[in-house]
């Protein structure tokens, strides 16, 4: 006999579940399947509409490394993976800000 962990019942070893609370007792192999569908979730955490953290990460990347980027985003490109894109989103980020911080810097200069 086992007790349920809720109420404290005495329920039999092969019950699915508990009489007086209706607690549902997991097998083992259960228990391993809901942690690592648990885990994948927190691992691929989705944000508005599909945007991954790991997407951001790789906008980043290109954003304040562009060249490493740049090689990053070949090799994603390669694999076929969506990150390329965020890197490439980074890439041209980077040089619009650059330019633009380059003409303000400049017409500062020259007045």
């Amino acid at each position: 006999m086992k007790k349920c962990p809720t109420c404290g019942n005495a329920v039999l070893e092969n019950d699915k579940s508990c009489d007086m609370c209706g607690y549902v007792f997991m097998s083992q192999q259960e228990k391993e399947e809901k942690l690592n569908d648990s885990m994948s979730k927190v691992k691929y955490q989705n944000y508005a509409d599909g945007f991954q953290m790991e997407y951001l990460y790789a906008m980043l990347l290109g954003f304040f490394l562009p060249f490493v980027g740049f090689v990053a985003m070949i090799y994603w490109y390669m694999k076929v993976d969506k990150k390329s894109r965020y890197v490439l989103y980074g890439i041209l980020a980077s040089i619009l800000v650059g330019s633009l911080f380059y003409m303000i810097m400049n017409g500062l200069a020259s007045a």
